[in-house]
């Protein structure tokens, strides 16, 4: 149970982002752009 005076658990985090959800929308994000850029070169080069 979190008390107010506790941190939040923000073990194991890397230093560029705060929270959890962050870092999972960080991840879902960096794979929409990729599946994306790789949607524009298999048409392109198609």
């Amino acid at each position: 149970m979190n008390s107010p005076q506790e941190p939040p658990d923000t073990d194991g985090l890397p230093p560029f982002v705060r929270t959890w959800p962050q870092l999972y929308g960080l991840v879902v994000g960096t794979l929409v752009v990729l599946i994306a850029l790789f949607y524009a070169f298999m048409t392109h080069f198609e």
